[in-house]
């Protein structure tokens, strides 16, 4: 069995254009790379710092298998529209796959904890807007889409797919409210009224 050991940049000491040599030295394949946080401007979105990456892959032999996004730990990726964490979440995003194409890196992967955890429906669908969208392959979101249950895809354009796909994510809150409504069945409403007449007195025989 062909099995390669790798570790997470942010583990390695001496975080950053460092990682490389310290990963070679503990005999390790590989490592998966970080983009950085907002507040520091995304590091690796950065094409000196790709630059240096590239040229200490091929120096050591080592390989970079993905990009983590772990900036969601901090920032909500189900952010809500026209939010201003929105916007940071849409050219995230939008950096992160640059980079990776740039850099021949196949995976990209967001975390999912503390703020963007998804608890509801619309925490799903907010987590991926049009934009999002259009960052991924036709093959990708045809996939996405099958896993939906979406029928009729197959054949579907990029654009097509994508304005279907966001239309169903529309449907999604409307979903959840409606869950979280009471029946208000027929029964229920017989029964309230019933409840709700005072009773008649009784007669006295005489």
């Amino acid at each position: 069995m062909n099995v390669k050991l790798g570790i997470c940049n942010f583990c390695v000491p001496g975080t950053g254009i460092f990682a490389p040599e310290i990963v070679k030295d503990f005999g390790l394949d590989g490592m998966s790379l970080e983009l950085g946080s907002y507040e520091h401007g995304w590091p690796l979105s950065q094409r000196e710092l790709q630059n240096r990456y590239l040229d200490a892959q091929q120096k050591l032999g080592i390989e970079y298998p993905n990009i983590g996004v772990s900036d969601g730990d901090n920032i909500p990726f189900h952010a809500r529209p026209d939010t201003k964490w929105d916007k940071v979440v849409n050219e995230e995003g939008k950096r992160a796959i640059d980079a990776a194409a740039y850099m021949g890196i196949k995976l990209v992967f967001f975390s999912n904890f503390g703020p963007s955890e998804m608890k509801t429906e619309e925490d799903i669908a907010m987590a991926m807007t049009r934009e999002r969208y259009q960052t991924l392959p036709l093959s990708e979101l045809r996939a996405l889409a099958k896993a939906r249950g979406l029928k009729g895809v197959s054949t579907l354009r990029k654009d097509a797919l994508i304005d279907r796909m966001v239309d169903e994510d529309g449907k999604a809150p409307a979903q959840e409210e409606k869950k979280s409504r009471p029946s208000g069945g027929r029964a229920e409403k017989t029964k309230a009224r019933a409840e709700s007449r005072p009773e008649k007195p009784k007669r006295e025989n005489r």
